[in-house]
């Protein structure tokens, strides 16, 4: 418990607290209520707040399954009345997952002794974790609080009820949520909460469960124009809800937003920036809004990252200068590989990835796995570049080849990134081979090594032979694909390579769309009834869906009959499920894969398809 306690309060992410935390998890599971679990309930009387308020948090991961657990829920009582509020928070948390019964009657309670602080945390904990799945528990809570004294549980009941009442009373709580949200919105989801949940998100999750797509445009744009920043942050949340679900939410409400980005509230201003960047339809009809924010520094990175990610030159100068520095953070490579296409100066973005792998040390000295790589901008950069990137030769080799010395960030994901943009330079790179024959050696980089000295160098030895090497499985696939394509690239393949293609393509489980492009480019339309057999199923695959719409569109004629499923994935009205753990992320995807889609059915249209 010491060593779980001293690693939370330092590094919450380190390997040493999830090691001490998997122990406790271990002993505690072996006899809940005994002498370890014991001990742990000590340390809810620590002298730090801090420490107790960690122990509690513990103590509710652990009281998930069999219940009640009457022992932590004592426990979480005598902390009610804790002199420190985040501490009251938790253990308002722990008796509503250790004892939901007693929680409940706590909170139904007339004239509760419960600070306001403890008993908000324990309505918030019933409402957010024990509602029945009909939602008649929720209703019937949710009505026995609507006159209650404290406007924050009004607030968190009338949230809690708009997402399961019926339609007839929709209005009645969302005009008291509206009523009592410039008052008490700050105080939902305060620090201790398990859930750290603002209501504009409680309102937003209501509508779309409800398909509310015309309410949730209204309830956006009234609330962003509301007096109180409060509500006008709830505004931005109920308006990025929408656009993770509608497609029609970012011509609905650019509009708003583009406004919101000069609220005098920083809050709302730097939410709005963020919600505007999430979408790409967004971040273009607000293109000159954002452009407004580059010369701010609060708002620039976000700003910088939208206008890129749909390749507004007027990023340029910031992101190439965060690559220089090492900046990661997720979609910064979306944003980087967006802007560097069509841009007009290469020695910008030459000079910042210069610059980066240079300074490849300074950056990366620490391990920076759970952050992601600092060279991942640079790498991205370079592989835009195309040809542009041929002064990169030198810095790319030493950060290849193995005789150099290697700075901490030359894992094995570096070192093949690099070998990409070697790839795409080709001959431009031929300084490059004799650090490639070196990497030859390395069994991890030997496959990328041998397609990348046959695009360099046009000998397909190396690659020939790593080819034959490889055995004739779906595990091999990975590595038998590429050097597949980059045979097919340069002199085309043997009759052995086709004839081992086509034994591939008799095995549905080796054929995902890459497989399906090679097979396309090899075979022709022989090949046209297997493709279209399996392809449409990997229209909504947030990685293979791009490349499916493209492929498609490349089959012309021959995919006439898929017309329908493009146009179903192209017109729908909401987003397209897919699960990558950034919403925002799967936001973009979508928009992506509509465009993709738009596309091909262009290429597939009748009068296009006749004159082929």
């Amino acid at each position: 418990m010491d060593a779980w306690l001293a690693a939370a309060l330092a590094d919450p992410r380190g390997s040493a607290y999830g090691d001490a935390r998997s122990a406790l998890f271990t002993v505690v599971r072996e006899e809940r209520n005994g002498q370890a679990a014991r001990l742990i309930f000590g340390y809810c009387e620590h002298p730090d707040a801090e420490a107790r308020c960690r122990t509690l948090q513990l103590l509710n991961d652990m009281s998930w399954g069999a219940q009640p657990w009457h022992a932590a829920a004592e426990r979480a009582r005598s902390c009610l009345a804790d002199p420190d509020g985040t501490v009251r928070r938790s253990a308002a948390w722990l008796l509503a997952t250790a004892d939901p019964e007693h929680a409940l009657d706590m909170v139904r309670e007339p004239g509760s002794p419960l600070d306001p602080v403890a008993r908000l945390a324990l309505v918030e904990a019933m409402f957010s974790s024990h509602g029945d799945l009909t939602g008649e528990g929720a209703l019937t809570l949710a009505e026995s609080l609507r006159t209650d004294p404290d406007d924050a549980v009004r607030l968190r009941a009338a949230l809690a009820a708009v997402r399961v009442a019926p339609q007839e009373q929709w209005p009645m709580w969302e005009e008291l949520a509206l009523s009592c949200l410039p008052s008490a919105g700050e105080r939902l989801g305060g620090p201790g909460s398990k859930l750290a949940v603002r209501p504009g998100w409680w309102w937003s999750l209501a509508l779309v469960r409800q398909d509310r797509e015309e309410a949730a445009y209204d309830w956006a744009s009234r609330l962003l124009v509301h007096p109180s920043p409060v509500a006008r942050l709830a505004g931005v949340d109920i308006a990025r809800g929408a656009l993770r679900r509608w497609r029609a939410a970012p011509d609905r409400l650019s509009q708003a937003l583009s406004a919101a980005v000069g609220d005098t509230d920083a809050r709302v201003r730097a939410e709005a920036v963020s919600t505007i960047c999430a979408s790409l339809d967004n971040s273009r009809l607000c293109a000159d809004a954002l452009a407004e924010l580059l010369e701010d520094p609060e708002p620039r990175t976000e700003a910088a990252m939208g206008l890129g990610r749909v390749g507004d030159q007027r990023a340029a100068v910031v992101l190439s200068g965060l690559v220089q520095t090492g900046f990661m953070a997720r979609g910064f490579v979306e944003a980087v590989e967006g802007v560097i296409p069509p841009s007009p100066d290469p020695a910008l973005w030459v000079d910042a990835v210069r610059g980066a792998l240079r300074a490849a040390d300074k950056h990366c000295s620490e391990d920076r796995w759970h952050t992601g790589c600092p060279l991942a901008g640079a790498l991205a950069a370079a592989v835009s570049l195309g040809p542009a990137a041929a002064p990169l030769v030198p810095d790319l080799v030493a950060l290849v080849d193995t005789s150099a010395p290697s700075p901490q960030t030359c894992r094995p994901w570096v070192r093949r990134r690099a070998l990409d943009v070697l790839a795409a330079l080709g001959p431009m790179a031929s300084s490059a081979a004799p650090a490639l024959l070196r990497c030859l050696e390395r069994e991890d980089l030997a496959d990328t090594c041998a397609a990348v000295l046959l695009a360099v160098t046009g000998d397909r030895t190396h690659a020939e032979r790593r080819l034959d090497q490889l055995p004739d499985t779906v595990r091999a696939m990975r590595r038998v694909l590429p050097l597949m394509e980059c045979l097919h690239l340069h002199g085309g393949l043997a009759h052995r390579h086709t004839e081992r293609l086509c034994r591939m393509a008799q095995d549905p489980r080796r054929l995902h769309p890459r497989a399906m492009r090679l097979l396309w480019n090899v075979q022709g339309p022989g090949v046209a009834p297997l493709l279209l057999d399996l392809l449409p199923d990997y229209l909504t695959d947030d990685v293979f869906g791009l490349e499916t719409c493209t492929l498609l569109g490349d089959m012309g004629a021959f995919a006439q009959q898929v017309i329908p499923v493009l146009e179903a994935l192209a017109h729908r009205r909401t987003r397209i499920g897919v699960n990558t753990g950034d919403e925002d992320e799967e936001l973009r995807i979508d928009e992506h894969l509509a465009r993709a889609a738009r596309s091909a059915l262009e290429r597939l249209s009748p009068a296009q398809s006749a004159t082929q």
